[in-house]
């Protein structure tokens, strides 16, 4: 029998998003020769929906089909007050006839704050991460690529989608079926939900002292309240001096402009995906004083952080240049 998939498309969506959902499932249905996935695309208001190239998504049924297997949500960024209300109302009517909520990127957020995932795991994207953790202190967030709990599937988005529909697709058709989807997509490793989501929490793969990695997992720990380097060196075994000396050999710039570019990228996600005051925003990334938190924005951003905000608003967050971070930028807390 075939698997009923409903896909709600809520603005703003990628068509990224939209597109690795349906095209794998399309794949999947060809290669096993049947409808073994009975995708239907909804949206809020039976209403084509615009995504964020300027593409017009059409909806193939008029309303969402509560009576799916499989509800998908893609949604990218903070929705309107008006659309989270239905959505909230959609998902729960949803999770009454015991179907299970595949939520992505933002769509985690809605769920967290509509109070349905208390007490479970859960991800989304980086970007939104840490907004996340502050506002849904019952919800452990983690920075994985995707996370089955219970009814609920959370997944970052974009190319973690991937890997999340391989799982999904091998769940629902078979192993051979999903190691046939995998090797069409050209995907030499398909990485588990585990997996991390950046890059720079897979640097122990690149390191030959594991030390590095430790205290940069200290570093990503302690955010709101900074540890002296002296205490990370010294957790990790040691000195201050050769802490540094070691850094050297793997990274550009000092510890302490790390440790700092970590802490600008928090206060980042807080000013664009909260509504926390600039000042608690610093409070938050463990600036005592909003003069420094100030300064030491403007250096790595290039802009005040009202400023940041004001441009920025729930749009995806301009990274610091890697070569930037090489720079030795410095402050006091």
């Amino acid at each position: 029998m075939s698997v009923s998939i409903c896909l709600l498309v809520v603005p703003p969506a990628t068509d990224l998003d939209v597109g690795l959902v349906l095209d794998m499932f399309r794949m999947a249905n060809l290669f096993s020769g049947t409808e073994q996935f009975a995708v239907r695309v909804a949206s809020l208001n039976g209403q084509a929906v615009q995504l964020t190239n300027g593409r017009s998504l059409e909806p193939t049924v008029p309303i969402v089909d509560y009576d799916t297997e499989l509800l998908f949500v893609v949604l990218n960024l903070q929705p309107s007050k008006a659309d989270e209300e239905d959505l909230v109302r959609i998902m729960r009517q949803t999770l009454r006839r015991k179907a299970t909520i595949v939520a992505i990127d933002y769509a985690p957020i809605v769920l967290a704050r509509a109070g349905l995932l208390q007490g479970r795991r859960a991800t989304c994207h980086f970007d939104v991460l840490e907004p996340a953790r502050e506002a849904n202190p019952d919800v452990e967030f983690v920075e994985e690529i995707f996370v089955r709990d219970g009814r609920f599937v959370t997944c970052a988005g974009h190319l973690a989608i991937a890997d999340m529909m391989l799982e999904i697709i091998e769940d629902k058709g078979g192993e051979r079926l999903a190691a046939m989807l995998a090797e069409e997509l050209l995907a030499s490793a398909r990485r588990g939900g585990g997996a991390a989501q950046r890059n720079a929490d897979k640097e122990a793969a690149h390191h030959q002292d594991q030390r590095i990695e430790a205290a940069i997992r200290l570093m990503r720990l302690n955010i709101e309240m900074p540890l002296p380097l002296s205490e990370i060196a010294a957790t990790v075994g040691l000195s201050l001096r050769q802490l540094q000396h070691l850094w050297r050999r793997y990274h550009a710039g000092t510890p302490q402009s790390y440790y700092m570019h970590l802490r600008i990228e928090h206060a980042k996600s807080l000013l664009l995906f909260s509504a926390m005051p600039v000042q608690e925003v610093a409070l938050a990334c463990g600036f005592s004083s909003g003069a420094v938190f100030a300064r030491a924005f403007r250096a790595i951003a290039g802009m005040p952080a009202r400023t940041f905000r004001l441009r920025f608003h729930n749009s995806l967050s301009p990274l610091t240049p890697l070569r930037d971070k090489a720079k030795n930028v410095a402050f006091d807390q």
